[in-house]
């Protein structure tokens, strides 16, 4: 059972990041793929919302694709709205250090703990503000 209070004095957060897309220090660092990270970062940030604001409109783009009809689509939206954060991994690390150096490899879920460097690389410290 999740104990949101036991993972926030543990980990420094109130949820659980779910790491999808991400790109590599070295590719952020070049300034001309900033302006590209910053509007996907943006159109991620906008469907979150039409999401959370239009759950039926949204269960009905993309149930086909998640393979549900449309009812459950929306209950899903639905009842998941607060997981659907988007936001910069960095202020996020010392989370993430938990889960890729610790209790996922104490898991099995990752061969091995992720070194100091490898998060580094895999959390840059990007700002998404102009």
């Amino acid at each position: 059972m999740f104990n949101q209070a036991l993972w926030k004095r543990v980990s420094g957060t109130d949820f659980v990041p779910q790491v999808t897309t991400g790109v590599s220090s070295d590719w952020i660092a070049k300034p001309e793929n900033q302006d590209l990270a910053r509007r996907f970062y943006q159109a991620n940030r906008d469907a979150a919302q039409f999401i959370s604001a239009h759950p039926q409109q949204a269960a009905v783009l993309v149930a086909q694709d998640a393979k549900l009809d449309v009812p459950s689509m929306e209950n899903v939206l639905r009842r998941y709205r607060d997981l659907i954060r988007i936001e910069p991994l960095a202020p996020h690390r010392r989370t993430i250090a938990l889960l890729t150096q610790t209790l996922l490899p104490a898991a099995q879920l990752l061969p091995r703990p992720l070194t100091d460097e490898e998060l580094t690389a895999l959390v840059p410290d990007f700002n998404i503000v102009r």
